[in-house]
């Protein structure tokens, strides 16, 4: 594992690792992974072996349990590739030409372990089993479908049986913690397929902790893919019916729900978003289970704190896609637009690299935001983009970068977090 960069003050730093370096050994033992790594390293003494250029250098390390020495190692180029042809998979649906990254179908344990990327486990061994449970790699996040057999191989496109359940039970019993999603596909895994999937794991409750149902999403490239219907306005009211009653009946048996619902659901049918409380912790909010309530309980925690007057006038755009335009309209602009000096503008934006069918602001791209921008008769003072639209480094789906359009607007665009009162700080 080559290491590519040392954090400044670390324990790493001080004793003198540097970028480039190539970890061998630790306390005597291989690392062959980031998993070993993260294990090996949590004892209070650890003895790391280093290659430099071809000279190996030794040194032992005295820290705190599970303190983090401050190592970051190059992208592993092994992550295991997802051998799976699901029937839904929105990789498949991509354009051509973007960056390679986005083509990449990961099915790696450790990844999800690491980052909470959903796994099907069809390709986990048993001695994969047996090293999460060892290494206590919990939670896992579990892409799951459906549990009927039958339904599972079609949605996964496979021939043979991966043993799912026995899976889920095994790691389990041995104290592993899961959270599941469902892609719902109408037709295909809905109606008694869905009651049956959810009931049968509710069984592992509470080891298997939630889990999520999230419809499916369709670009407008599916050529040469098999037909899928989209979740409808009916469809979702349909959903959010009979989940509400499954929901109030493991709250009687658990006090918790077990099973969530996406936020698409709710905007989609019209039906009113659950109360904060009724997320739990929000187990699942990076796949749109409650972001929406929790951006909302943010602005309210928050709003008493805003100015009543700004002292000069300022104009601000808040950028959004289709779904979320009614809330953020209904719920936030209206508020903002009652301090004096302030006027907040929205611009709901047409997904037109994927599809008007993409209606959800975390898969805008740069090219639709930059013409939407382009078309503002009016200056702002500070563009405001939805959470998730960018990656680590800066880019958005299609290639463009932050920077660029950035620069293009006089740094004015920033990409909201989690906090309104940041909007404030940035008018000043």
């Amino acid at each position: 594992m080559k290491i590519k960069k040392v954090l400044k003050n670390s324990i790493a730093d001080k004793e003198g690792f540097k970028k480039g370096d190539v970890l061998l050994k630790i306390n005597g033992k291989k690392v062959n992974d980031i998993i070993d790594f993260k294990y090996l390293t949590a004892e209070e003494i650890v003895r790391i072996e280093i290659d430099r250029y071809g000279e190996i250098f030794a040194t032992t390390i005295r820290k705190d349990t599970d303190e983090n020495i401050g190592l970051v190692f190059e992208n592993n180029s092994n992550w295991r590739k997802c051998n799976n042809r699901c029937i839904f998979c929105f990789i498949d649906q991509n354009p051509p030409g973007l960056r390679k990254s986005l083509y990449f179908k990961d099915e790696d344990y450790r990844l999800s372990f690491l980052y909470g990327n959903y796994i099907t486990m069809t390709n986990l061994s048993e001695k994969d089993i047996k090293r999460i449970i060892k290494f206590r790699l919990s939670p896992l996040y579990v892409s799951i479908h459906s549990t009927d057999k039958k339904i599972r191989k079609k949605m996964l496109g496979r021939n043979q049986e991966d043993y799912l359940l026995y899976k889920i039970k095994t790691l389990t019993n041995n104290g592993i913690v899961m959270h599941g999603q469902i892609v719902l596909c109408p037709g295909i895994n809905d109606g008694p397929f869905l009651k049956k999937s959810v009931y049968e794991l509710f069984k592992f409750f509470p080891l298997l902790r939630t889990v999520a149902v999230v419809p499916v999403g369709l670009t407008k490239y599916r050529k040469r893919l098999p037909k899928i219907n989209p979740v409808t306005e009916k469809i979702a009211r349909e959903i959010v019916e009979k989940i509400s009653l499954w929901q109030k009946d493991f709250i009687e048996k658990t006090g918790e729900s077990f099973v969530y619902l996406s936020d698409e659901f709710y905007l989609l049918s019209g039906h009113s978003l659950p109360e904060h409380k009724s997320y739990g912790e929000f187990w699942q909010i990076e796949n749109g289970v409650g972001m929406v309530r929790s951006i909302l309980n943010d602005f309210n925690s928050e709003k008493n704190n805003f100015p009543e007057k700004l002292l000069k006038k300022k104009k601000i755009l808040f950028i959004t896609g289709k779904l979320f335009s009614p809330v953020l309209a209904e719920n936030i602009v209206c508020q903002l637009n009652k301090i004096d000096n302030l006027e907040v503008k929205l611009a709901e934006i047409e997904n037109n690299f994927y599809g008007d069918s993409v209606t959800v602001a975390g898969l805008l791209c740069g090219r639709d935001i930059l013409n939407t921008l382009r078309k503002q008769n009016d200056k702002f003072d500070l563009i405001v983009l939805p959470p998730d639209c960018v990656n680590e480094d800066r880019l958005f789906l299609d290639d463009i970068s932050l920077s660029s359009i950035n620069k293009e607007y006089d740094e004015k665009i920033f990409v909201f977090r989690n906090s309104f009162l940041e909007i404030f700080n940035r008018l000043k």
